[in-house]
């Protein structure tokens, strides 16, 4: 807020910060039963800073259930942080389905460039 002095700007970004999520979507490097998933190598995991939440062989899937389990009815943006192994068109296209879903948010994408993680996602 341009109007508000530094000092209350920066109380008000650290009170918002309690409610971003964030969110991370890889692949299982193994089989495992893990938060009551039967996960095995190679599916695709969506998981927050705890414990693993969604599971599918499909990248897309995951991502929007990784996203149902995280998104509470404060959240205003969903930022996906794109990696190394998804083209632009693959991110955009997600963006648009996630768009499309919860159209009371403003949705972006970005090129993250990580490796490991298909996407880092963030809810605010």
């Amino acid at each position: 807020n341009p109007e508000a002095s530094a000092e209350e700007n920066k109380t008000n970004m650290i009170h918002a910060l309690d409610n971003v999520k964030v969110g991370q979507v890889t692949y299982a490097v193994r089989n495992t039963s893990l938060n009551g998933f039967s996960i095995k190598q190679g599916d695709i995991i969506g998981l927050d800073d705890k414990k693993v939440l969604a599971k599918s062989n499909s990248l897309e899937e995951t991502v929007t259930k990784l996203v149902g389990r995280m998104k509470e009815d404060f959240h205003q943006v969903i930022t996906l942080y794109y990696g190394e192994d998804v083209k632009e068109e693959e991110a955009e296209a997600l963006a648009e389905t996630l768009a499309e879903k919860y159209p009371d948010c403003d949705v972006d994408f970005h090129n993250g460039g990580q490796a490991v993680y298909y996407y880092i996602l963030s809810l605010e």
